[in-house]
């Protein structure tokens, strides 16, 4: 009986390793299941697993795997606040093997507690954070793009706008290198959503786009016709910072349902698609209908 039980747990645990293997195409995605569980993380981490998915890039006998960004609370002066964190895998990083500070890693973020550094996302050893500066966190969003390799920090200048929550996501040189060479060039893609409580009929959902090439942030393309709110049918993009979008190429799809006045009734869902190379954006119809108010990803 504890044999079979064993050999469940071996199946099991093979599995998971041939999901995660199949996943590991795309990094980005499985560094979301490292960040999703505990056990994934310690099966992502070990040497085997990554040797097999990167056997070039682990010739030399080091970890490909930098590491992992989280907000943990720390007390100051009796006060809890939230500071964002590197904690390196199991095996040790080359940004060291001790749990540390991100401002301790690159050199220009501000550390106190009137600039909480919030992840957004991260690509090719680049962090997107945002400054939660508390001083107009309604009127314009802080932003800043950290390379913990280089020890350095690229402040963007401040966006000025209406805001009630942000969805980040961004492309390196990597992605644009037919358009730019410059390992160091990177754009954000940041939609912004505004819904004033004062007026329901405020709401807005609107793209900016930031170029380091031209340091400047682009001016609202608007994303949506309908806006959904309570009775009316419309758009209802998700509150959340990160996790709701992909890249695939130099394309960002943010997924987003439709409403059709009540959040109880039939959900179409779509794609909302922005082209970084133009800013242009599309909506695509998933096929796909959710009767009731589950996530779906």
């Amino acid at each position: 009986m504890e044999q079979s039980a064993a050999a469940r747990l071996i199946s099991t645990e093979d599995a998971v390793l041939e999901i995660l293997h199949r996943v590991s195409t795309d990094r980005a995605a499985l560094l979301r299941c490292a960040a999703a569980c505990k056990r994934w993380r310690t099966l992502i981490a070990d040497r085997s697993f990554l040797s097999r998915c990167w056997p070039d890039e682990s010739a030399g006998g080091r970890s490909t795997l930098l590491g992992f960004f989280n907000r943990q609370r720390v007390d100051i002066d009796d006060k809890p606040s939230y500071r964002l964190f590197f904690v390196p895998p199991p095996e040790g990083s080359v940004l060291g093997a001790q749990r540390r500070l991100l401002t301790s890693i690159v050199d220009g973020l501000p550390d106190d507690d009137t600039h909480i550094a919030k992840p957004l996302a991260a690509r090719h050893g680049l962090v997107l954070v945002r400054l939660l500066t508390g001083i107009r966190c309604h009127e314009s969003v802080h932003m800043a793009v950290c390379d913990p390799f280089a020890r350095t920090c690229h402040m963007l200048p401040p966006l000025e706008c209406k805001v009630s929550f942000v969805s980040c996501t961004f492309l390196t040189g990597a992605e644009c290198h037919r358009h730019h060479r410059s390992l160091d060039y990177f754009k954000v893609l940041a939609v912004v959503s505004f819904d004033n409580p004062k007026g329901k009929d405020d709401r807005e959902r609107n793209l900016y786009t930031f170029s380091s090439a031209e340091s400047l942030w682009s001016g609202p393309r608007k994303c949506f016709d309908e806006i959904y709110r309570p009775g009316k049918r419309g758009f209802q993009f998700p509150q959340i910072s990160s996790g709701n979008n992909a890249l695939c190429g130099t394309t960002a799809h943010w997924l987003v349902p439709y409403y059709f006045g009540h959040l109880e009734e039939p959900t179409k869902h779509y794609t909302l698609d922005v082209s970084s190379d133009t800013g242009h954006t599309s909506l695509t119809e998933l096929p796909t209908a959710v009767s009731l108010t589950h996530n779906i990803f």
